[in-house]
């Protein structure tokens, strides 16, 4: 049987690995932009996967926290655009 007094403890950390997963998202898609050939990097930075989640109407909760992840990195990049060098 599950300690039900860890539960919350659970959460609070989950919530802490994902906003700290969604600050790192951000940050690889700068890197792919440097690093990788456009082919690649374009991929990288569409996040098939997480568009996968955002646009999965049976599970709400992941649902919503995908498109979270995507408005956040979206205004993160919006703040950061002029920072990107030219290739």
């Amino acid at each position: 049987m599950k300690d039900f007094d860890s539960q919350p403890k659970m959460k609070e950390l989950d919530l802490k690995v994902l906003r700290k997963a969604t600050l790192l998202v951000p940050e690889l898609m700068q890197l792919a932009h440097k690093v990788l050939p456009a082919s690649k990097s374009i991929h990288v930075q569409s996040l098939p996967l997480l568009f996968e989640i955002a646009s999965n109407f049976q599970d709400q909760a992941l649902r919503h926290i995908a498109t979270s992840a995507f408005r956040f990195i979206d205004t993160l990049s919006r703040t950061t655009t002029g920072t990107l060098p030219e290739r």
